[in-house]
């Protein structure tokens, strides 16, 4: 799921529904970020422009 804030900023939330610790990249904002989430695990990645 990702929005838009109405002070600009772009959130994305994801969850891994998997059992493994995985590596994942995001693109937002026109970077890309890169992190591991644990499984059956939530991230939220917030871009500030």
């Amino acid at each position: 799921m990702a929005f838009k804030n109405p002070d600009g900023t772009l959130v994305a939330v994801m969850f891994n529904s998997g059992s493994a610790n995985n590596s994942y990249v995001v693109s937002i904002g026109g970077q890309k970020v890169q992190f591991s989430m644990p499984g059956n695990g939530w991230a939220t990645v917030v871009h500030k422009p």
